[in-house]
């Protein structure tokens, strides 16, 4: 099952001033990972049941919440400080894939860059590899991010395609270009 995660999350309250910061990064043992399955095979209030392994294991408060806006599917597992809008890197509890990049701190707070909204038919989610992260001249920054392309999830990937997120200067979305 992928993680859909759209533009729903704009009435949370997050605990920083500022948005979420390298402090929401968390680096679990192999058994705080083996506790969170399990809490998926308890299938009963998980949110409680990973923020308590979390906290258990070392996790701070950011990270905890972090974890919730992800559903309880994934944790930070990187933090790259951008400028106007940072890019974050997750480990996923996934079928389909182990990690995804988040856009945070801008506006919107949060962008999956999977979210299939912004994906045309021919392009798939999943495992990334870095973006192309460049800082525009009037203080924006864009994200160029690669996709497989194929025709079907299980099908062979004939080729990749670029889609370009662009931020304004006060971190203000402005959208999506694909380049091939």
């Amino acid at each position: 099952m992928r993680i859909i995660f759209g533009f729903c999350l704009f009435g949370l309250i997050f605990n920083t001033a500022f948005g979420f910061t390298a402090q929401a990064i968390w680096k679990p043992s192999p058994t705080a990972v083996k506790q969170i399955f399990n809490c998926y095979d308890a299938r009963e209030n998980n949110d409680d049941c990973i923020a308590k392994v979390m906290q258990e294991n070392g996790a701070s408060q950011q990270a905890i919440d972090f974890a919730k806006l992800l559903d309880g599917h994934g944790f930070m597992k990187s933090f790259l400080d951008a400028g106007v809008v940072d890019l974050v890197r997750t480990t996923e509890f996934a079928a389909d894939h182990s990690e995804g990049y988040y856009l945070i701190n801008g506006k919107p707070q949060i962008i999956n860059v999977d979210d299939p909204k912004f994906l045309d038919k021919d392009l798939w989610p999943g495992d990334h590899s870095k973006p192309t992260i460049t800082k525009l001249a009037d203080g924006g920054v864009q994200f160029i991010f690669t996709y497989p392309i194929k025709p079907c999830h299980a099908c062979k990937t004939t080729g990749y395609g670029k889609l370009e997120f662009n931020f304004a200067n006060d971190g203000t979305f402005m959208g999506i270009k694909r380049l091939q």
